[in-house]
């Protein structure tokens, strides 16, 4: 059992600390000690595990026994010194304290740090609470001690350490509710045991900038950001911890400099670590969603086409959201229809197993977004951000088919998804929209584990003809645009229409391996819809939506 002695240099936030090393080693005996209530063979007697010494009022010289504590047991306890505790350790080695350079009554600055020992899994850069107008004198450190930390606007230290011995200053209040992963630290220190202190792997330089503006000025050099830059930043922008202007200025650096497959991959891994996520009921489970912003205004080919493959035994976990580059989005054409929009992921955990089809709304699986939202409606451009969607399928799809508006993104979605893990997936244009259709130049590339390449795709060598243009155009409301879809659902659509949705999920019939061709997918395609098994599919998820 651990024994903490806190040496109280009457402060109120001594008590906040005590309270964290309860909280974090709850069988520890925790004694405290007011700076001159306590002598240094009352110490001895008590034979605490470790030391901690409390912010207070005044400088080291004001603080009772803590600078002979330091002096005393320095290399046989562990012992953290908070604010003016810090200050104690510096001055105990020789340092000298002077005013620092702005005063910090409760105010919050980014800290880098050296992210071992007390700092091991903390936030780098992490948002502390500073209370001081005073500080050590870094031109005054001894060689003793090192500066493991440091304030991001003043440059001032704000954490040093023995180099030999486990003794640790904090300028900023770990115990301070503003201040991220304070509880850890405090954690930290209590877990060092001083027989097996090592400082053989002490770190003492450590980033100097914020890594998202570093990444931005990258970016705007016209350099790519390494897998482990976007990370970084894609985790800290994912969790709140960048500031709107800042987003902003990341995604337009990257727009302009042009995005990078492992770039948007590395968004992608972040997008789905942070979404909400869903048991397939298949390894085989697809997905059909595109990027959307083409313009095109064309029907839900995408949604038609997914209650096709389901229809033939295919789970689909369709990832959409409102309407982006259609008049009518997927979300709006089926809930015009009567879907419920608004499911727990056990509901379409349930609902998948039990239809074989479910609609995965992205507001809902990507709470992280929350975060990213302001800045891009301010932007109102395009970003990374649009590409991403369908490569963040919640339920983890490896076989899906994806359109983008652009084929010049096709080999970076293409890059994404094999860095993600892809099964077998297609991404594809179909010229004038993120669709393959029957009346455009469709290109495509065929991704799989090993390989990216170029997938030929001729209507008229699949023994489809060639489609017109506005025959495929959508409706402007969401309900004409289910009637619309169930109507090509039902084999009553014109030829382009069917014949475009035949070959959207022929194809995905032949990525899964339930036909040996494309041109068997087509025709089984074909099959389901003017059978009525299409149509049924459609009409048994509905009728579910009605029953849970």
């Amino acid at each position: 059992m651990k024994k903490v002695l806190i040496i109280d240099n009457y402060d109120s936030f001594v008590y906040n600390i005590a309270q964290y090393v309860g909280e974090v080693e709850p069988d520890s005996s925790v004694l405290v000690y007011r700076n001159d209530a306590i002598t240094l063979e009352k110490i001895k007697e008590v034979d605490p595990s470790h030391i901690i010494i409390s912010p207070g009022p005044g400088k080291p010289e004001d603080a009772g026994i803590s600078v002979e504590v330091v002096k005393s047991f320095f290399k046989d306890k562990p012992i953290l010194g908070v604010c003016l505790g810090h200050q104690v350790i510096g001055f105990a080695f020789g340092a000298k304290i002077v005013h620092a350079k702005k005063i910090m009554h409760g105010k919050t600055s980014k800290i880098f740090h050296s992210e071992n020992h007390i700092f091991e899994d903390v936030e780098n850069p992490l948002i502390a609470t500073r209370y001081h107008s005073l500080v050590v004198d870094e031109a005054s450190l001894p060689s003793e001690l090192v500066v493991i930390a440091r304030s991001e606007e003043d440059e001032e230290i704000m954490a040093i350490q023995h180099k030999d011995y486990p003794v640790f200053g904090v300028q900023f209040h770990p115990e301070s509710v503003l201040t991220e992963s304070g509880k850890k630290i405090i954690e930290n220190f209590l877990r060092i045991d001083r027989k097996a202190f090592d400082t053989s792997h002490l770190h003492t330089s450590w980033p100097k900038e914020d890594p998202v503006i570093v990444a931005i000025k990258k970016l705007s050099e016209g350099q790519n950001l390494n897998l482990e830059e976007t990370l970084s930043v894609m985790e800290m922008i994912m969790s709140g911890k960048v500031s709107d202007i800042l987003i902003a200025a990341f995604l337009v650096a990257l727009k302009m400099k042009g995005e990078t497959g492992e770039e948007l991959g590395a968004m992608a891994k972040v997008m789905r670590e942070k979404s909400i996520k869903i048991k397939s009921p298949s390894s085989k489970t697809v997905d059909t969603c595109g990027t959307g912003g083409d313009g095109a205004g064309t029907f839900n080919i995408s949604t038609t086409t997914a209650f096709v493959v389901s229809a033939g035994g295919i789970p689909v976990a369709k990832h959409g959201n409102r309407s982006v580059s259609s008049k009518v989005g997927s979300a709006d054409v089926l809930e015009a229809g009567g879907y419920r929009l608004n499911k727990t992921h056990e509901e379409l955990e349930k609902e998948l197993k039990d239809t074989g089809f479910a609609f995965l709304f992205a507001p809902l699986f990507h709470p992280a977004m929350k975060y990213v939202m302001p800045a891009r409606r301010q932007l109102k451009i395009r970003t990374a951000f649009n590409l991403l969607g369908p490569i963040t399928n919640p339920a983890g799809v490896r076989y899906q088919i994806v359109g983008v508006f652009n084929y010049d993104y096709a080999p970076k979605l293409a890059s994404a998804l094999q860095f993600l893990g892809t099964e077998r997936s297609i991404v594809l244009s179909g010229g004038f929209t993120d669709e393959l259709t029957t009346c455009g130049e469709n290109r495509a590339l065929l991704v799989t584990k090993d390989e990216i390449k170029p997938l030929k795709i001729e209507p008229k060598e699949l023994g489809l003809h060639e489609g017109i243009k506005e025959d495929i155009k959508g409706a402007n409301d969401p309900k004409e645009a289910f009637y619309q879809m169930r109507s090509v659902l039902s084999g009553r659509g014109n030829r382009t229409q069917t014949e475009t949705v035949a070959l959207n999920a022929g194809m995905l019939f032949w990525l899964v391996g339930d036909v040996k061709t494309v041109s068997e997918g087509v025709e089984k395609a074909l099959h389901l819809i003017h059978s009525g098994r299409a149509l049924e599919k459609l009409k048994e998820v509905m009728e579910y939506q009605q029953t849970r």
